[in-house]
């Protein structure tokens, strides 16, 4: 049988280097066959193996390079194994026969593959720590020629505000420390905003916090029980207006932990001193007055309870008035008192009025049965400075025969009328 010796050189072609590299190199060799081996001048057939250890294993991949001419021994066949180059070793087997016939004859031992076929993985890599290249951005080496960049895909890491990032390792983070203009979408704050400078909703800010629009503009506050602003001065408790459950309105005095307005839904009555106002204006305490009184009279209305007075004067309840005078003035006094008898019997009403419990005027009526009539008076005097205490009181000739009754008439109801004139 005819012996086959190979002397082996693999080389790159030139232009290796130049842009649309593949996989592809040259490899060439010197084919020395018979014995004595003699360079021989005929064509082979080449069968390339590639494998990934010296001996033993299976091929990774194979190649055929038929009827290739040998000359003096020397031939030059290329070679392209593909991507099978990730930098582990590598060993090329060689099998031959005469071109057209024949098994292959397996020369050995197998070829390590050193450095020129991973000089063209190495020029154009295929993979860099296992990552196919064409999944790293191209670079110029700073930075500034990233192409294709997909800002929602960056994780981690910092892009400066000034190179169009947010300038904070957090996504969806929107940079408040310069000015920016076209910030749109919804921004959720799930931690404390604090502005040191001024607000504007709609303007520019004239002051801390400026909202204008057109139309209804409301600025709205939202509690399931108590919704309201509180007004402080250097941290000091002050006012609070509110609104509570129930839906109340209230202005709280802070200071005190005490409520100065109520005013309820239903009836829109304001309680001053009470949460329970029965009027449009209820007032639970004192109503004084200094100095001059600018309107033409202080008048007030009765909603009290009907009452049955007997032969002793009864002060009627929510006909009573305390005035509190600065100076020498004159009293100007005017009442009303709806009388109302209860059965078929004439009776007499008396109506008092009392000045400091001192008796000024009485007034008497003759009520007809089952009839509604009115008793009025008025009083001018004069008083000094201090309080007085102005009363209508009530009596009848019988426990049983007057009824005195109080509001719920419309405009036709008991009043008292105090009017203060300076002199």
């Amino acid at each position: 049988m005819k012996r086959i010796l190979l002397s082996i050189l693999i080389f790159c072609s030139t232009g290796i280097f130049a842009s649309g590299q593949t996989t592809e190199f040259t490899y060439q060799g010197i084919l020395n066959a018979g014995t004595p081996p003699t360079l021989t001048t005929v064509n082979y057939d080449f069968e390339f193996r590639l494998f990934s250890i010296d001996t033993g294993g299976s091929a990774i991949a194979t190649l055929q390079r038929l009827n290739v001419p040998v000359e003096n021994g020397a031939f030059t066949v290329k070679l392209d194994f593909g991507d099978n180059f990730p930098g582990a070793p590598r060993y090329l087997e060689i099998a031959v026969r005469l071109a057209g016939g024949g098994a292959f004859q397996t020369l050995l031992p197998r070829q390590a593959i050193n450095s020129t076929p991973y000089s063209i993985t190495a020029s154009n890599a295929l993979k860099l720590g296992g990552t196919a290249a064409n999944q790293y951005l191209l670079t110029n080496g700073n930075g500034s020629a990233l192409t294709n960049l997909n800002a929602g895909n960056i994780s981690t890491g910092t892009l400066a505000v000034a190179n169009g990032g947010t300038g904070s390792s957090t996504k969806n983070f929107v940079d408040l420390s310069t000015n920016q203009t076209g910030i749109g979408g919804n921004k959720t704050f799930t931690g404390n905003l604090t502005v040191n400078g001024s607000v504007g909703i709609g303007t520019a800010p004239a002051t801390k916090l400026d909202v204008s629009g057109t139309g209804g503009v409301r600025a709205r506050v939202n509690s399931d029980s108590n919704a309201g602003l509180a007004l402080t001065l250097n941290n000091n408790p002050g006012w609070s207006v509110a609104t509570v459950t129930g839906g109340q309105f209230q202005i709280f005095n802070d200071a005190i932990g005490q409520n100065a307005v109520w005013i309820t839904p239903a009836t829109n009555n304001v309680g001053i001193g009470t949460s329970t106002p029965g009027a449009k204006l209820d007032v639970n305490g004192d109503i004084k007055a200094s100095g001059t009184i600018t309107g033409p009279r202080t008048t007030m209305s009765l909603n009290t309870a009907n009452i049955v007075p007997g032969s002793t004067p009864t002060t009627i309840p929510g006909m009573s008035q305390t005035i509190n005078v600065s100076g020498n003035a004159k009293l100007l006094i005017q009442y009303r008192v709806r009388v109302q008898d209860s059965d078929a019997f004439n009776a007499t009403a008396w109506i008092d009025l009392a000045i400091n419990s001192g008796v000024a005027s009485t007034s008497e009526q003759v009520v007809g049965g089952l009839s509604v009539t009115y008793i009025s008076g008025s009083w001018l005097m004069s008083v000094g400075a201090g309080t007085h205490t102005v009363e209508v009181k009530a009596s009848s000739t019988s426990g049983t025969g007057i009824v005195l009754a109080f509001g719920g008439f419309g405009t036709a109801r008991s009043n008292l009328i105090v009017q203060v004139i300076p002199e």
